[in-house]
């Protein structure tokens, strides 16, 4: 008999960049961690996130969910596209959250096991509710609670 060696090969593809203390990683769509400086089509192409906690990202490290990957690329395109301009995207301490921070200064912060589309519906709601009250949101919005806002 032969001694025979079968190869799969699964193509990644990149999906948000990870930063970690002073460490950039890309993370491909199915959340695991690649470990190389990603060129600058990617840096402009692709949303950041901060992670606060600082852990490294080791090769092939499945590093976040397949789930916060979609949340993550959902919020980078869909708050653009209502008008909300993004500054940082960051996760604290686990990736059931996420916290942009806004060019306007003030902070979102997402439940990212809940959809982002319902989480969209609610920040348009109360964005739309102070503007027509001549009022603007200084320091946060949450979201973080199903069917409530918290905001100052």
């Amino acid at each position: 008999p032969f001694n025979t060696i079968k190869v799969t090969i699964t193509e990644q593809k990149p999906s948000i960049l990870w930063k970690s203390g002073n460490s950039l990683s890309i993370i491909t769509e199915n959340g695991r961690g690649f470990v190389g400086e990603p060129n600058d089509e990617l840096k402009s192409n692709l949303p950041t996130v901060e992670d606060l906690s600082n852990l490294p990202v080791k090769e092939g490290d499945k590093v976040v969910s397949q789930e916060f990957i979609v949340f993550v690329n959902d919020a980078n395109k869909l708050l653009s596209q209502n008008g909300v301009a993004i500054s940082t995207m960051q996760v604290e301490e686990t990736t059931t959250e996420l916290t942009v921070i806004t060019k306007d200064g003030y902070k979102i912060r997402f439940d990212t096991t809940r959809p982002f589309s319902e989480q969209l519906s609610d920040l348009n709601a109360v964005l739309d509710s102070l503007k027509k009250q001549g009022k603007k949101i200084t320091q946060y919005i949450d979201l973080r609670i199903n069917g409530k806002v918290f905001y100052r």
